[in-house]
């Protein structure tokens, strides 16, 4: 086996670093993870339910899609949010202090008014597979590839560029949020407060820096860009300006650090969109402007899978956020099936293992037998 170069290492080493973040932190969560089982919209200081887990603890108490929930455990749905908005921690710690007990949920049903007892329960086996298999498929995956990577013989800059996304992409997904974000979400966390302010902040700042390695890859790839050649320095802003402007509107904001992390996400969204716009078009001009017939084979299915990961991405969950205030999808896992494209096929076109290398067989085997011909 070949000695393996420092980029390699470095490599290893921070995968290494995110497999023990898995293992340690994020795993041992899923047990920890309690479930209520519906799921729904306010409208009025009234709590409307759309929908509810099969199986779930609110569907064996009686909870229907279309109940107005006005109230849980003797507090008012009003008051609820109103701590939800004004304080994420206190919110997190009385959601907390209901796990593992019957709690009363004050139902309106037209004129009828009724009271369900919901007593939560941690997650089964099977609903594990539900809520997480997607993420935690996908960590295994981006995994594999970044040892696939580092353990291949290219010493290529973009190589480096492309695992050094994967390791910042796989604490991310391995954050396993279960919809922090959404007002009385049907998932949460049953965590201690500093390991679940840790879990928020890298799940903050990681998915940045993944879409500022992406931007650095497409003026490398699949040939540096003379302008980034001749000033280095344009990449320290791509890095340390997303970060610097969420931490900004971290201290601008008032409250915990929960309320904090829940101000500045419309932020998050804005540099996402703009990051993942900005690698879009660089990857097409990349194309466009290539005139080797083998540089644009490799770019071409890598073009592919960024509008594919852009278009899905801005039309389903960005855009509607940003100008509507809501996604047109409510689970953003399925946004992770396109976003999967975009590392694998660079990982293809970096090692030059067309058909993961089945091609690649066949024209050594050829070259090897016209070459003996020959002599």
């Amino acid at each position: 086996m070949q000695r393996l170069n420092r980029d390699s290492i470095t490599i290893l080493s921070l995968l290494a670093a995110s497999v023990c973040y898995v293992i340690l932190f994020s795993l041992p969560d899923i047990a920890q993870t309690g479930i209520i089982g519906f799921r729904g919209h306010i409208e009025d200081d009234r709590f409307s339910v759309t929908q509810v887990w099969r199986g779930s603890p609110a569907e064996l108490a009686g909870i229907r899609v279309g109940d107005i929930i006005t109230a849980t455990d003797g507090r008012r749905t009003a008051e609820w949010l109103g701590l939800f908005e004004g304080e994420r921690g206190s919110y997190h710690a009385e959601r907390y202090r209901l796990r593992n007990r019957t709690v009363a949920y004050r139902v309106d049903r037209g004129q009828e008014s009724v009271i369900l007892e919901v007593r939560t329960r941690d997650l089964r086996a099977g609903e594990i597979g539900t809520h997480y298999g997607l993420k935690i498929g996908l960590v295994v995956f981006l995994a594999g590839l970044a040892i696939w990577i580092s353990l291949s013989r290219t010493r290529q800059r973009d190589a480096f560029l492309v695992s050094l996304g994967l390791c910042f992409a796989i604490p991310w997904l391995a954050s396993l949020q279960p919809y922090s974000h959404q007002f009385f979400s049907p998932l949460y966390r049953g965590v201690s407060f500093p390991l679940l302010y840790f879990i928020e902040l890298l799940e903050t700042f990681s998915l940045p820096l993944v879409m500022s390695t992406l931007v650095h890859i497409t003026l490398v790839f699949p040939e540096p860009r003379p302008m980034l050649s001749r000033r280095r320095w344009l990449l320290f802003p791509l890095y340390l300006l997303p970060p610097l402007v969420l931490l900004f509107g971290m201290l601008l904001a008032e409250g915990d650090l929960l309320t904090r992390i829940a101000f500045v996400y419309l932020t998050r969204v804005w540099l996402i969109t703009i990051l993942l716009v900005m690698a879009t078009l660089l990857i097409l001009y990349s194309f466009r402007s290539c005139d080797a017939p083998l540089q644009r084979e490799r770019t071409r299915w890598i073009v592919v899978s960024m509008v594919i990961v852009a278009v899905s991405h801005l039309l389903c969950w960005n855009l509607p956020i940003l100008f509507l205030g809501k996604p047109l999808i409510a689970n953003y896992d399925w946004l992770l099936v396109p976003l999967a494209l975009i590392p694998l096929s660079m990982t293809v076109s970096i090692t030059n293992h067309e058909l993961f290398g089945i091609r690649g067989i066949v024209r050594g085997r050829i070259r090897l037998l016209e070459t003996r011909l020959e002599k």
